[in-house]
């Protein structure tokens, strides 16, 4: 098995596609409840196929079935902050975050 990364307003091109074994939809920094939030049209692939959805991905198939998304009080996008454990207080963390080039 192999995979390829689409961009997510491909989605339709591959609805029909017997080759597709499954999907993945991931995680954006925007939200379903923004005015010009990403869609795209997962007919074909919905019931099809297995789809693992991160995040934003959980947020779109969740809103389609009409399922109640609701806003974080804490914004979970975005600067990490980390637990200092003697002073027992989260601070925003000063150093390179793991994994940034």
């Amino acid at each position: 098995m192999s995979g390829e990364i689409h961009p997510f307003s491909k989605a339709q091109q591959f609805a029909n596609d017997k080759d597709i074994a499954g999907a993945i939809l991931s995680g954006s920094p925007s939200s379903v409840h923004q005015e010009h939030a990403p869609d795209t049209n997962l007919d074909g692939l919905i019931g099809r196929v297995p789809i693992l959805a991160v995040c934003y991905g959980a947020q779109l198939l969740a809103k389609r079935a009409g399922a109640p998304v609701e806003r974080s009080k804490v914004r979970e996008y975005g600067r990490p902050l980390e637990y200092d454990r003697r002073k027992r207080t989260l601070r925003w963390y000063r150093g390179r975050h793991p994994g940034c080039g």
